[in-house]
């Protein structure tokens, strides 16, 4: 994770706020800000660009794509923890702990509804090209704002940046392919720990 994409996600952290959070994902999800707040303790402690590796990698693993509320739940901690500390996530053991010091708090509820575990990918076009820019399914309404992404870049003039972005995530979505997800049969929802190779692949 670089470092311009960390300030991009502290960016968005502090332009949408715990208020900006709530007002989309709690629509659906009514326990999901209640989660939020139980995790944003738990994950306080931690070191900003390692947390956020280890919920990417927790989010995007196949089998935790039933899971709904406890992946939003996971998301929005990130967005309503005002200060991280310094315990770093360095190794998968450390990703093992980490998991484990979340697993009550994101246990699926009875609610929630099975889904089939396939990480899909959704394209938008930008200077004649397409770019996957989200692995599974937007739930915050991330697709349509994208789209507006090039008028946005025209406007403020960054559409390096904006270029630079969706290549990363392009490649990000590529190393990922499906999440894992080759012919897994469960047909329930679950929350389980991905495997160190996933681990490694989200790094």
């Amino acid at each position: 994770m670089t470092d311009e994409f960390v300030h991009m996600l502290n960016e968005a952290r502090s332009t949408l706020g715990v208020e900006g959070v709530s007002g989309v994902w709690a629509f659906q999800y009514a326990e999901c800000i209640s989660r939020a707040n139980v995790l944003s303790e738990l994950i306080k402690d931690y070191c900003f660009q390692d947390v956020c590796m280890a919920v990417f990698c927790v989010n995007s693993w196949h089998e935790n794509r039933s899971a709904q509320e406890c992946v939003l739940g996971l998301n929005a901690s990130l967005m309503i923890t005002k200060v991280f500390g310094t315990k770093t996530i360095e190794s998968y053991r450390d990703f093992e702990q980490f998991f484990r010091s979340i697993y009550e708090a994101c246990k699926p509820s009875e609610y929630e509804d099975y889904v089939l575990p396939i990480m899909g990918q959704s394209k938008i076009e930008f200077e004649g090209c397409w770019y996957p820019v989200i692995l599974g399914c937007g739930m915050v309404q991330e697709y349509p704002r994208l789209y507006f992404g090039e008028a946005l870049c025209i406007e403020d003039d960054t559409r390096d940046e904006y270029r630079g972005l969706l290549t990363y995530v392009a490649q990000m979505c590529r190393e990922i392919g499906y999440g894992g997800w080759s012919d897994s049969t469960h047909e329930e929802v679950r929350f389980v720990l991905p495997p160190e190779e996933h681990w490694q692949r989200t790094r």
